[in-house]
C-alpha cells in the first residue's frame, strides 16, 4: 500500500496547481483573498514560513517584495519548478520537507508561518496535531499563522453532481454522518467548527476563519458561466468584504484559519479590555489584528471573571474617572506592556507611526448617546 507522501507526491507530479491559480476564476479569486490576509499581517522585512509552498506562487511573490522567506515543499517536482523560478532572489530560501517534522528550524524563529497545504493531505489525528504543534512552535510569540484548509461540504458540491453523489458521501461520511478522513481521500475536508476545534488548548488566540474563493468552484463549472475581468474586479472586491461571514464559510472551497500564537508566560503583554458588542472594541481590534499587534483579548461581556477583572481596574484608575463622571464603560481599555492603562487606542498607533486603517459605521452605545 502506498503511504501518504507517496499519494500525495503521486498526485501534484501530474498537475498544474501553479496554472490552477492563475488561469481558473476560482484559483485567482483564491489567491487574491489570500495575498489580502497575508498583507494584513505581514510587516516588511518579515521572516515568513510557508509550509506546502507548491511552485512558490506565494513565497516568490513575498520575497519579491522584499521579506524574508523560507519555502518547504513535500512534492520534489514542485520544489524544482520553486527553485527555478525563484533564481536571483538571495532571501528565498527553499527545502523538501514535510509539515509533521518541522525539526531543521529553531524554536520561535518566524513572525509569520502560512501551512498553505498540508491540512489538505494529513489524515490521522496524530499527523494532524504534528503539523499544527511544529506550525505553532516555530513561529515567534506574537507571530501569526495561517492554515489553510478545505470545506468537506463545498467538496461534495464542486465534485459530486455528475452522477456520482452516493460515492461522494460515501467517501467523506460515515453512515451517521461524521466526516471522514483517510489518506485514499487525496483531499480531506472539515466542518469548519470541527477544524477551529483543532486549536482548543493550543497556545494560540483565534484571530478570524476567511474563505478565500467563495462557491466559485462549483459554479465555474457550468456551461453559462461567464463574467469579464471588469465583472470580477467587482465581484472580487465584493467578496472580500464578506469573506469572514460565518453563514458563508462552510460554501468556500478554499478556507483560512488565523491565530497569533502567545506571549511566553513569564514576557509582558499588552492587554485589551472591550467587547464585540462596542463598536469602538470592534474599530480597536481590527486595527490592531491589521497591524499585527500582539495583545491578549479580554471579553468584559463573556463572563463575571472577566468583568470583575475589568472593574478592578475601571473603579481603582485615575484613567477611568471622567467615565465614572459622564456614564460611559470606558472600553477598550488598553493595558500596556509597562502596566500603564490607556482609554485611546488611535492614539496607541499614533505613537507607533500606525495609521488608522478601519472605520465602521455605527451608533453610539453610551446612554446619552454621545459615544461609548
Amino acid at each position: 500500500m502506498e503511504n501518504r507522501i507517496d499519494i500525495v507526491g503521486g498526485f501534484y507530479e501530474k498537475c498544474d496547481e501553479d496554472g490552477r491559480l492563475l488561469r481558473s476564476r476560482h484559483g485567482q479569486l483564491e489567491h487574491f483573498v489570500t495575498m489580502h490576509d497575508i498583507h494584513r499581517f505581514a510587516k516588511e522585512g518579515a521572516k515568513v514560513l510557508e509550509l506546502g509552498a507548491g511552485t512558490g506562487r506565494y513565497s516568490i511573490a513575498l520575497a519579491k517584495e522584499g521579506m524574508d522567506v523560507t519555502a518547504v515543499e513535500l512534492v520534489q517536482s514542485n520544489l524544482d519548478i520553486l527553485k527555478e523560478h525563484g533564481k536571483g532572489l538571495d532571501n528565498l530560501h527553499a527545502y523538501r520537507g514535510d509539515a509533521t517534522d518541522l525539526s531543521q528550524f529553531q524554536s520561535d524563529a518566524f513572525d509569520l508561518t502560512l501551512v498553505f497545504g498540508p491540512m489538505y493531505h494529513l489524515y490521522e489525528p496524530e499527523d494532524v496535531q504534528k503539523a499544527i504543534d511544529e506550525a505553532i512552535r516555530v513561529t515567534k510569540p506574537g507571530g501569526v499563522l495561517l492554515f489553510a484548509f478545505l470545506s468537506v461540504y463545498a467538496i461534495l458540491y464542486a465534485n459530486y453532481f455528475q452522477n456520482n453523489w452516493a460515492a461522494g458521501q460515501e467517501e467523506n461520511f460515515t453512515d451517521d454522518f461524521r466526516v471522514r478522513h483517510f489518506q485514499e481521500q487525496l483531499f480531506t475536508g472539515y466542518d469548519v467548527t470541527g477544524f477551529e476545534r483543532l486549536f482548543t488548548d493550543k497556545p494560540v488566540e483565534y484571530i478570524t476563519t476567511v474563505g478565500t474563493d467563495g462557491s466559485l468552484e462549483a459554479i465555474e463549472g457550468r456551461t453559462d458561466f461567464a463574467i469579464s475581468d471588469a465583472d470580477f474586479a467587482a465581484f472580487r472586491e465584493w467578496y472580500l468584504h464578506f469573506a469572514e461571514k460565518r453563514e458563508l464559510l462552510g460554501s468556500a472551497n478554499h478556507l483560512l484559519y488565523i491565530c497569533r500564537k502567545k506571549q511566553h508566560e513569564n514576557k509582558s503583554m499588552i492587554r485589551v479590555y472591550g467587547s464585540p458588542l462596542c463598536p469602538d472594541c470592534r474599530e480597536c481590534k481590527v486595527n490592531f489584528d491589521r497591524h499585527g499587534i500582539a495583545y491578549e483579548e479580554i471579553d468584559i461581556t463573556a463572563g463575571m471573571r472577566q468583568l470583575k477583572a475589568f472593574l478592578k481596574l475601571r473603579d481603582t484608575l485615575d484613567v477611568f474617572d471622567p467615565c465614572r463622571a459622564n456614564g460611559s464603560v470606558g472600553i477598550p481599555a488598553i493595558v500596556k506592556e509597562d502596566g500603564g492603562v490607556t482609554l485611546d487606542w488611535e492614539g496607541f498607533l499614533a505613537e507607533r507611526n500606525l495609521p488608522v486603517v478601519y472605520r465602521e459605521e455605527r451608533p453610539a452605545c453610551r446612554i446619552d448617546g454621545s459615544g461609548c
